[in-house]
């Protein structure tokens, strides 16, 4: 029998067991069924947990603007994109620390309760991109504190932002969804 013949069913094999390494990785990163979120007013889309329920905008509205699975048990829960004027005129590789500044400062204005956790360096939507993390407590009414991770990047002038928002004592349960749709997130 030729070497080429003998090296075939050996190349297979390894193609075979590869494939089955791969598929077994890409089920363990979504351990639930998902759904796809299509965000027009944004112009992104992304795949969430089909048991999250989409987010209107206010109660009643009929516009959503992400999804959640806040319920009266685990309280306020919502993954939703945002977009605005950029923070910075563009965002290159190595850029992570003085988006997220600039981030931080922006923060501060309108999250004067929250306490800063950390920043990384991320990617979104295909680019390079800055996540921070905060906890804070909306209101005395509701002591419950939340864990805010915005993601950001900028994208031809306009800053494009993952807001994911849970209860703190979740936080081990709604990071990999969090996770999952910054990673899932694209532009149409």
């Amino acid at each position: 029998m030729p070497a080429a013949t003998r090296v075939f069913p050996v190349l297979l094999a390894l193609g075979a067991a590869l494939f089955l390494v791969a598929g077994t990785a890409a089920i363990a990163q979504t351990p639930w069924p998902v759904a796809t979120f299509v965000d027009k007013e944004n112009g992104v889309l992304f795949n969430y947990p089909a048991h999250f329920k989409p987010d209107p905008l206010y109660q009643g509205a009929t516009t959503m603007v992400g999804v959640t699975d806040s319920s009266m048990d685990k309280g306020d829960i919502s993954f939703r994109f945002l977009t605005g004027e950029a923070l910075l005129p563009r965002f290159d590789e190595g850029d992570a620390d003085r988006f997220a500044q600039a981030l931080r400062a922006q923060l501060a204005e309108t999250l004067p309760r929250g306490k800063y956790l950390r920043s990384a360096p991320a990617r979104l939507l295909a680019h390079p991109a800055a996540e921070v993390v905060y906890q804070y407590v909306v209101n005395r009414a509701s002591p419950r504190p939340l864990q805010l991770r915005l993601v950001g990047t900028v994208i031809e002038g306009k800053s494009y932002y993952l807001r994911c928002s849970y209860p703190v004592d979740l936080a081990a349960e709604y990071d990999s969804a969090c996770d999952h749709i910054r990673d899932s997130a694209r532009r149409p």
